[in-house]
């Protein structure tokens, strides 16, 4: 059976199977320093995050690119009447903002450091976005996906890549998945 990738928040499908359940934004609901602000997850998919951060009190911005994903979050928000902004185009393009109370880069940057070219457009939005808080999670540099990667970081090289590249300042492991990943809070 085909799992979703988040919960649907939806009450009528809520009962569709999903890899990840809601500890994810229990944990970062429990490392977050304040109850609101501006929120930007980067690559939403359905908008899992911003459906339940928007419910918490936050400004809400969900960016994605993958038309499919685009189709379904943008019923989901009509259908629970939510405000988020939904910016559908690459993070390298949304430019319009760059202030954020919170980052979520959740299983996306590991994309960004494939290929040489998103590998520097990585580094040069880690240098302009301006955040209090980033949450982190990543694949596995093991996993098949980061076969042939221009760059491939363990974790420790990723956190000491975001570190050297961004505002933010330290990091601390919050918690972990179930399929053992670790989640990572970022301040600065």
């Amino acid at each position: 059976m085909h799992k979703l990738y988040h919960p649907v928040t939806h009450p009528d499908l809520s009962d569709i199977p999903s890899m990840y359940g809601h500890e994810r934004f229990e944990v970062i609901k429990a490392n977050l320093p304040f109850n609101s602000g501006a929120l930007l997850d980067i690559g939403a998919h359905w908008g899992y995050f911003c459906h339940r951060f928007e419910e918490e009190g936050f400004t809400c911005y969900a960016v994605e690119n993958h038309a499919p994903s685009l189709y379904f979050m943008e019923r989901l928000k009509i259908a629970e009447n939510r405000q988020f902004t939904i910016i559908s185009k690459s993070i390298f393009d949304y430019m319009e903002k760059t202030d954020f109370n919170v980052v979520l880069a959740l299983n996306v940057f590991h994309h960004f450091i494939k290929a040489e070219r998103d590998f520097h457009r990585l580094v040069d939005l880690l240098r302009q976005l301006q955040t209090q808080v980033m949450f982190f999670q990543t694949e596995r540099p093991e996993s098949i996906q980061m076969k042939g990667a221009y760059r491939n970081f363990d974790y420790d090289e990723f956190i000491r890549f975001i570190l050297e590249s961004s505002s933010l300042r330290e990091a601390v492991q919050i918690g972990k998945t179930d399929d053992g990943r670790p989640i990572y809070r970022f301040q600065a």
